[in-house]
């Protein structure tokens, strides 16, 4: 039996009452997600490894239980399968808002909400949260930013790109995404992610200097330029079709 009939099989099992279930395309995706419908509901069921599975169930319960917006989580097993499931997460990304036009002070309140969660998420304990594999190139970045700006470790969220931030229909964040980038890791790198991706869509990260005290501007724009030569050497380096397969490799 192929893996996406058995996949299909093991839905019907968690929601028999599913209606219509499809896969969306998920580019650079490793794991495969499916939403399902039932009735007004849509759900969320990823196919991962046990690690992942449990790492995110348990980042899940962490953050919630502190009043951050993220996916409730279950955990299932089917033998040698791994699902998590979840209810699916509505409103728009920030992305989403970005590219329909949004005002300079409705993006400036999701960027001090962004930041506000960051801090929030770093001072909550990180030992019960395990490692999970990452690519090797996202090991290589890290580490290689590490020797550049060492920090205390500290539980972030690595990842909080603009896809990553979903809104309400009051442009206020009402949920992040991504819980496999909730890990324990440098602060000074999340907030470097948060700024280089705020950069890319035009935004004047100055700003970020009115409504948060502990963000150094000039030392964010200089690991932005570290980073922009370290993957400028790494794209030389490395072919397009050499990084895709670097990409696939995982490493704790």
């Amino acid at each position: 039996m192929k893996i996406q009939d058995k996949q299909f099989l093991n839905i019907k099992k968690l929601y028999p009452k599913a209606e219509f279930v499809f896969k969306p395309l998920t580019p650079g995706g490793i794991h495969d997600v499916y939403i399902i419908e039932i009735s007004n509901n849509k759900y969320v069921c990823r196919f991962s490894s046990k690690n992942v599975a449990q790492h995110n169930l348990k980042v899940s319960k962490l953050l919630l239980s502190e009043n951050i917006n993220v996916p409730k989580v279950s955990v299932y097993n089917f033998g040698d399968v791994w699902c998590e499931t979840y209810p699916f997460v509505y409103g728009k990304t920030l992305h989403e808002r970005l590219i329909e036009g949004i005002s300079k002070e409705k993006l400036n309140n999701i960027y001090r909400q962004l930041f506000e969660i960051s801090q929030k998420i770093s001072n909550l304990p990180y030992n019960d949260i395990p490692t999970i594999p990452m690519s090797i190139v996202s090991k290589g970045i890290r580490k290689t930013f590490d020797l550049f700006y060492p920090s205390d470790k500290k539980l972030c969220h690595s990842d909080l790109h603009a896809k990553n931030v979903i809104l309400n229909e009051k442009d206020d964040i009402s949920a992040i995404i991504d819980l496999d980038s909730v890990l324990p890791g440098n602060l000074l790198f999340a907030h470097f992610k948060i700024a280089n991706n705020a950069l890319f869509y035009g935004y004047d990260i100055h700003k970020f200097e009115t409504f948060c005290n502990d963000v150094d501007i000039k030392r964010l724009e200089n690991q932005i330029k570290v980073h922009k030569i370290t993957s400028g050497l790494y794209n030389f380096m490395f072919p397009e079709f050499i990084r895709k397969q670097l990409l696939k490799i995982r490493v704790k």
